[in-house]
């Protein structure tokens, strides 16, 4: 008997069902999939976010105790009317124990030039007979300062071991050093500077100096310095020693003048692209930029099957639904067709 064309129709929209419910659950499967991998992203990136600032407030707390140790110094010079080699010496020296990151710091008195010759002579009849005011002309090769107006030579520097290239460097005889030297005194503030390569430097490892004027009044003329002395590259490693390495890569850089100055990139594993996390820290009026980027296997560790597993499962069960309802409706056609 021949099947009437209205229930060979149906039969043929039944038919059709299984393969629209399989398409449908394959699309909700791949909706799915999505959003899990959406999900896990963020919480990676929460988490990228999380280690980043940890990392940038323990820097901003090491750079925090940089600053109130100079701030100390500056007080054991108001506290007293003349600070003696050896009186500076022991102050520093228990300083530097607690702060071993901390390259050296110095007393650098303010000298007009015609105060030059005595001074000199001063220092040398203290026990330094070779002390002379120095600029540097040509990396590693010293020479007796041109005349100017003002010098601010390194008199005092601790420990004296491994800086004594810098006593009796006029640290104003360089433009970025004399640049925090004027915002210091105009401001009467802590100042830093940009970076630079260190006079006492055997690499060329980023450095810079950080300074607080000396005045015997709140309202007096100044009389020098009291000026820290750091390597960036021992500074980070010092504020970032206690966190987990080969987590987040850390680029440092200058943006105080607008460009980026590199000062330290940190850790050459490879990282994981779209999970920079940048943040700005203010320090002795420069601006510095901190990017931290997750390397690949800590951001490959934070990542789950689920999402994969949510789209698997889900075509899987569209799939043996789809089988069971067209298993089901040639059954209810036979039936039917009886």
């Amino acid at each position: 008997m021949k099947t009437p064309p209205r229930v060979e129709s149906r039969s043929r929209a039944w038919s059709r069902l299984p393969i629209a419910v399989f398409v449908c659950g394959v699309v909700f499967s791949a909706l799915g999939w999505r959003g899990a991998a959406r999900l896990e992203d963020q919480a990676i990136r929460g988490r990228v976010a999380l280690e980043a600032k940890q990392r940038a407030l323990a820097l901003k707390d090491k750079l925090l105790l940089v600053q109130d140790g100079l701030f100390s110094a500056q007080a054991l010079f108001s506290s007293s009317e003349q600070v003696t080699r050896e009186e500076f010496r022991d102050f520093i020296s228990r300083y530097l124990s607690r702060h071993p990151e901390v390259q050296a710091v110095g007393y650098d008195p303010l000298v007009k030039f015609a105060e030059r010759e005595g001074f000199v002579a001063r220092a040398r009849a203290s026990g330094l007979p070779e002390f002379e005011i120095r600029e540097r002309r040509a990396p590693g090769r010293m020479v007796p300062a041109a005349e100017r107006d003002v010098y601010y030579p390194v008199l005092y520097i601790e420990p004296y071991a491994g800086n004594e290239a810098a006593l009796g460097f006029d640290i104003g005889s360089e433009a970025k050093r004399l640049d925090a030297i004027k915002r210091s005194l105009q401001t009467q503030a802590f100042a830093a500077t940009a970076p630079i390569t260190l006079v006492q430097g055997r690499s060329q490892e980023a450095g810079f100096l950080a300074m607080l004027p000396l005045r015997r009044a709140p309202e007096g003329e100044p009389y020098g310095l009291v000026v820290g002395v750091y390597r960036v590259p021992t500074l980070v490693e010092g504020s970032l020693a206690a966190f987990e390495p080969g987590v987040l890569k850390l680029e440092l850089f200058d943006v105080t003048e607008g460009r980026g100055e590199l000062l330290l990139s940190q850790d050459s594993a490879p990282t994981a692209e779209g999970y920079d996390n940048v943040s700005e820290l203010q320090f002795g009026g420069r601006t510095y930029r901190l990017v931290f980027s997750p390397t690949t296997s800590f951001v490959d560790n934070l990542k789950s099957s689920f999402p994969s597993a949510t789209l698997a499962g889900g075509c899987l069960f569209a799939f043996l639904a789809s089988v069971f309802l067209g298993f089901w409706i040639r059954h209810a056609q036979r039936v039917e067709a009886l």
